[in-house]
């Protein structure tokens, strides 16, 4: 191959080369445009799952145990008027009804579809709140048993 040709072939493969590039990077500009604004749509919905399991965490004064644990034992003892009344505190230390016009927790026996205890805290005024809702489960004593959590909060951020 002669020299010229060598030059030539070099300067039409930048060419294609810098071509080449350039589409890549307005593919992959065009393709990422939705999924950043549902990864941080995503956020929101996490935050509410972590409120429901910092309440779960939350120590009872009176018993020791989490909320979790004492939930597991009032299902074993099949008593839940310790549970509706430290959920019934939590809510009056919690719940800031300026902000939130909703918090509702409820457990239903997931075996039996039973629903165990309901707590629930309102604002005095209605707002247009967005209402998210979350769940997890609680296992039992019993390892065919478990108790579901379901936790909705209407808040404004």
């Amino acid at each position: 191959m002669k020299k010229s040709q060598q030059e030539l072939t070099f300067v039409f493969g930048l060419i294609l080369l810098s071509i080449i590039l350039t589409l890549s990077f307005i593919m992959f500009l065009t393709a990422s445009r939705g999924q950043i604004t549902k990864e941080v749509n995503a956020l929101s919905g996490n935050e509410i799952n972590v409120n429901l399991l910092n309440y779960l965490r939350t120590e009872d004064t009176k018993t020791g145990y989490t909320l979790a644990e004492s939930i597991a034992y009032a299902y074993d003892k099949n008593d839940y008027a310790g549970i509706e009344n430290a959920f019934d505190e939590l809510f009056a230390k919690f719940h800031d009804k300026q902000k939130c016009s909703i918090l509702y927790i409820e457990a239903v026996d997931e075996k039996n579809n039973e629903r165990l205890f309901t707590a629930i805290s309102l604002s005095n005024k209605i707002e247009t709140a967005p209402r998210f809702l979350t769940t997890t489960l609680i296992p039992t004593f019993n390892p065919e048993n478990n108790i579901k959590i379901t936790y909705i909060e209407g808040c404004l951020k």
